[in-house]
């Protein structure tokens, strides 16, 4: 294992993988802010799998499973992260402070 990290959720998580979900969520709402919504939006509550191009771009960027759905570990880490609301969403530190 790497460097485990408490989350603000509670969870934790490997610190590379932190900084790679979130360089990719950076991504995607820099280029492709309504799907970066939407992915957000089902991070958040449970949803119907993400299908056809947005699947595809999500996939590219392994935010979600072979079945449309986001992993659990990512939910965990977007949740943590997310700041803000609607469309004035940003990405912070998911980090727990001790």
């Amino acid at each position: 294992m790497g460097d485990m990290r408490r989350l603000k959720d509670g969870s934790e998580a490997d610190a590379m993988y932190v900084d790679k979900v979130l360089a990719a969520a950076k991504t995607l709402r820099a280029t492709q802010f309504l799907v970066f919504y939407e992915f957000v939006r089902k991070c958040q509550t449970e949803g119907r799998p993400f299908e056809g191009e947005k699947a595809t771009l999500l996939r590219q960027h392994d935010l979600i499973q072979a079945d449309g759905t986001p992993y659990l570990s990512v939910r965990s880490i977007l949740r943590s992260a997310l700041q803000g609301h609607e469309f004035d969403l940003a990405l912070g530190s998911p980090y727990a402070v001790h």
